[in-house]
């Protein structure tokens, strides 16, 4: 992805439009772009996080494990423009 295209998607993001296009382009510097296959982990429950991920295509699934049993559920999904990082999901 071309640096003008992640600024652009930085931009479009609900959580970042505020910020100045000179802000954007830093992020977009400072940032880098990783591609995840379907199924894969960002983070788990417990882990520290020490990135910020903003979803610029397809959909993150958010799961929660209810006990070992019975595994993780589903609890909401995010689409281009989300913005994912370390919380506690209810």
């Amino acid at each position: 992805m071309q640096l003008d295209d992640l600024v652009r998607v930085i931009g479009d993001s609900p959580f970042f439009s505020g910020l100045p296009q000179e802000e954007q382009l830093v992020l977009a510097q400072l940032g880098r772009v990783d591609q995840h296959m379907p199924g894969g982990v960002l983070f788990r429950p417990g882990h520290v996080v020490t990135a910020l991920y903003l979803v610029i295509d397809g959909v993150v699934e958010i799961c929660r494990e209810e006990s070992e049993a019975v595994g993780l559920l589903p609890v909401a999904y995010r689409g281009s423009g989300a913005l994912l990082a370390g919380s506690k999901v209810i």
